[in-house]
């Protein structure tokens, strides 16, 4: 399972729920595959019934107050949009940003149905609700722009701190009280020996590309790239 989405923000006491988050790469995979075969309508409503498929079983399988909810409600709106479902969609965009005002794709989505929709005052609006949530969002800034939103930018919303469970806290260890400290010798420190005086500086080898699924570079070869097409 992907280090980048599935595990971004994990809440290791809802085992239940993660247990099935395969069924949400699915949902990406196909969705993808769906993308790709633009123009034969056959394999396309086929690898799409697939992803709405997945996300639909996470959806009736997780708690109702799982983490990752909203990304597989925005993951399913997507789907529907590209299944020429965009009510549908649009429930599942509303429902994401519901679940998690931050999730700036979600307002993305749902401004492009309503301007595509001739609804142009309704898109505004809502990449102007997005705008408050994540200020420093580029697409929707652009959008706010197209739309014909007047400089500057809408006035963000104070975020509330974000709570971490109990069990991914983790307390560096601290000297107990009367615990000696011990001084460590520096390296201008006439009684330290040679032999115990630190290496040479050495000229560092190339740093090597990242290998996919490390924190520089976690992107899986299935999921769509985080950042908005601009």
């Amino acid at each position: 399972m992907c280090q980048a989405t599935i595990y971004n923000g994990r809440d290791t006491s809802d085992k239940g729920s993660w247990r099935h988050m395969h069924h949400f790469c699915d949902c990406v995979r196909f969705t993808n595959r769906a993308y790709s075969s633009l123009g034969n309508w056959m394999d396309m409503r086929y690898n799409l019934k697939i992803a709405i498929g997945g996300c639909d079983y996470v959806l009736d399988r997780a708690s109702p107050d799982f983490h990752m909810i909203p990304e597989i409600r925005l993951q399913k709106g997507k789907a529907l949009k590209l299944y020429r479902q965009e009510g549908k969609a649009i429930t599942e965009f509303m429902e994401a940003i519901k679940g998690n005002p931050q999730l700036a794709q979600a307002y993305v989505e749902l401004a492009d149905i309503q301007k595509n929709n001739k609804k142009r005052q309704e898109a505004l609006k809502t990449v102007t609700q997005g705008l408050r949530h994540v200020p420093d969002s580029k697409p929707l800034q652009r959008r706010y722009t197209e739309l014909g939103g007047k400089l500057p930018y809408p006035e963000p919303v104070v975020q509330k701190p974000v709570s971490v469970p109990e069990e991914a806290v983790v307390d560096s260890p601290q000297p107990s009280t009367g615990e000696s400290q011990v001084s460590t010798p520096s390296a201008t420190d006439p009684g330290l020996e040679a032999a115990d005086k630190p290496p040479a500086e050495t000229t560092a080898s190339p740093t090597p590309s990242p290998k996919i699924g490390s924190p520089t570079n976690p992107w899986c070869r299935f999921c769509p790239d985080p950042v908005d097409k601009q």
